[in-house]
This record gives structure tokens, sequence and C-alpha cells, in this order.
């Protein structure tokens, strides 16, 4: 699959997310959403997130999750991940005592990987993208 980049103007100025501030209409260079958003674009899908799960990380039900299937997964990076059969986006968590999918919603509990599991990580969700209209 081939990905093509659209270039769109990356301003030199900054927004203030605080105090209103001028802000100048110089553009400091052209941007591609890939080289921005992907790491390694060969190695990336997208998902849809479907729950409430890992609200407390800023991941809302309908956001668009990139995901890098190049990535090696550290200890507490969120990613997507496969269970008996079952995909779930968590925090990974891995110690002496193996690995857990940490939700990042108190209403759920973690999911701690027994050797009888079925397990695979998918990918090391990189981006979140979401619709503000």
């Amino acid at each position: 699959m081939e990905t093509r980049g659209y270039h769109l103007p990356m301003y030199a100025s900054r927004i203030p997310a605080g105090t209103p501030d001028n802000t100048d209409e110089h553009v400091e260079k052209m941007t591609d959403l890939n080289s921005l958003l992907l790491r390694n674009p060969k190695d990336t899908f997208l998902l849809q997130v479907m729950g409430d799960s890992m609200i407390d990380a800023g991941i809302h039900e309908r956001d668009i999750l990139t995901i890098d299937r190049k990535l090696e997964p550290r200890n507490g990076q969120i990613v997507v991940a496969s269970i008996d059969g079952q995909s779930t986006v968590k925090t990974f968590r891995t110690d002496h005592r193996g690995i857990t999918l940490t939700p990042e919603n108190k209403k759920y509990m973690p999911i701690k990987i027994l050797p009888e599991n079925d397990f695979q990580i998918l990918g090391v969700v990189t981006n979140v993208i979401r619709k503000v209209s």
C-alpha cells in the first residue's frame, strides 16, 4: 500500500492554549502529515476506538489510533494487543511477575497475561486523531 503525502502549511507562530496572543501568518514550512504522524508508514495501520477503557489516557470513543507494528513495546506505552483472539487497546506493563494490560479507567480491571493465553502485541499506539467538530 502506497502512502502519499499531502503537505500543509506549518506556521512559524505557536498558538497559546491559555491567554490569547497575536499570531503572525508567516509560513515556516510545508509539513507532510505522513512524516509528522508516521514513523514507519509501511508498518502502520489505523483503528477506531470503541469504548471508554482508555479515557484517562486521553483516548475517547471514535478516536482514530495510528498503530506501528514495527515498534517494540516498552513498559508504560499504549499498545494494541490480541488476547485469545480478542483485540484491545491498553497500557502495556511488564515486570518480574509478567505482562499486564492496564486500562486507563478505574471502572475496568487490569488484564494479567497468563502462559495459556494466546497473546500477541499487534503494535504500539503512536498517535490519537480526534475530530473536534
